[in-house]
């Protein structure tokens, strides 16, 4: 990656729009990858502003006219934005300062955003594809106004950021007098906004320790932060037998419930397309059905996303049962060679090892999170005893863990 655009700019964005805007935002960016931040056009604004004077720099930029970003710069920043080369946007209600890594900027909205710009019936002059988050200051007015402000330059005139008396239009062109880069690491750093320092320290714990970089990037959204708090609460009370871990258990069960059904859908999506290979027609296996609360779906709609209910745990050795003989017939076929596939995945053992990691170790370690989750679940009092099983099998302490396993797999079957 190229250094950054000394250039950046500044938004203050304003609650009234949205009380939960950077929630909302980092919502989706940790479920996507990314997220459109929309620079939303004043209703206050009653006319353009004017032109500012052409910088003397060449990197300067001139403040662009509220809606229309047609100037020449604009679309010179426009073009130039990208993942090679992003650029520093920085949001602030004056309480709060995040910046953003910006990755794309576009007039059109190219990225995955928050409901509430169309629900609201927002006006977006220009939408912001932003890669990455980091949280600077939290409810601390001194520390953005002294540490951060006092450091912007504005290209408006030259000047130091003035709070007070300003005539200021948004986006902001500015410039870091420390000249600093937010991303320098490569690194994401979003999974820590809104976090404690004792909650990013025992994420990163976790990632060295268990998981590793590349597959702590393939987690679900909620799996790191729900085992970051069990892991917390269960350090904090492991040596009092009387402490009732029912939350520990139930954080658990909802890290894992969610991946082994992520797991389940890919295995599943594989067998259909497998046994569709077989005799050129429509896959049988993908007509089944299958009932969730007096609901019933087929396993076709729920690899659709279609389904009015997805399995539940409990619903899956129902689907099992039905696709043994098909998963039999694929664990053995040397032949078959799927669309987009990884060869390396079909040759060997693979294959009758990945079976055997379903049908045996993952069916072993449902058995006992059900026999634990629940009754926790119905307000019996869960063990310490009962949360050191879990957490052994799932982060694989003095054995394999079964999570990592389950991610393994998941990424040879993706």
């Amino acid at each position: 990656m190229r250094s950054l655009n000394p250039t950046a700019l500044l938004i203050l964005y304003n609650p009234y729009y949205e009380s939960s805007v950077i929630q909302s935002h980092l919502e989706i960016l940790k479920s996507h990858g990314s997220v459109a931040f929309g620079k939303i056009k004043s209703k206050m604004r009653a006319q353009e502003p004017k032109a500012q004077a052409e910088p003397s720099a060449p990197a300067q930029i001139l403040e662009p006219p509220s809606t229309a970003f047609a100037s020449t710069q604009w679309e010179q920043l426009i073009t130039s934005t990208s993942r090679e080369s992003p650029l520093q946007l920085f949001l602030s209600d004056y309480a709060n300062l995040y910046a953003c890594k910006v990755t794309a900027i576009s007039r059109d909205q190219v990225a995955k955003a928050p409901a509430y710009y169309e629900q609201k019936g927002l006006e977006v002059e220009l939408w912001f594809v932003v890669s990455d988050m980091r949280e600077l200051f939290r409810n601390d007015f001194a520390s953005v106004r002294d540490s951060f402000l006092a450091d912007c330059t504005t290209l408006h005139n030259n000047r130091t950021f003035a709070i007070y008396g300003n005539d200021y239009t948004y986006p902001l062109f500015i410039t870091l007098k420390s000249n600093q880069n937010y991303f320098a690491q490569e690194q994401a750093h979003y999974h820590n906004m809104f976090k404690t320092p004792e909650q990013i320290q025992v994420r990163q714990r976790l990632i060295d320790y268990i998981f590793g970089s590349k597959l702590a990037g393939t987690l679900l959204p909620d799996t790191m932060d729900n085992l970051i708090n069990a892991e917390i609460e269960y350090l904090a009370n492991r040596e009092n037998p009387l402490y009732d871990c029912t939350g520990i258990v139930l954080l658990y069960a909802k890290s894992m419930e969610q991946e082994i059904m992520r797991f389940y859908r890919a295995l599943f999506a594989t067998l259909v397309a497998y046994q569709s290979t077989l005799a050129n027609v429509e896959s049988p296996l993908s007509q089944l059905t299958y009932s969730v609360q007096e609901i019933e779906s087929s396993v076709q709609e729920w690899l659709e996303d279609r389904a009015k209910r997805t399995p539940a745990l409990g619903t899956t050795k129902h689907l099992l049962q039905h696709a043994k003989s098909l998963l039999d017939s694929w664990r053995y076929d040397q032949n078959c060679k799927l669309k987009g596939a990884k060869n390396s995945f079909y040759n060997g053992d693979k294959k009758r090892d990945l079976c055997s990691f379903t049908t045996i170790k993952l069916q072993s370690f449902i058995k006992s999170l059900q026999a634990i989750r629940n009754p926790a679940a119905h307000a019996t009092q869960a063990s310490i005893e009962q949360a050191s099983t879990l957490r052994d099998q799932i982060l694989g302490i003095g054995r394999q863990s079964v999570l990592v396993g389950l991610l393994l797999w998941q990424e040879a079957l993706a």
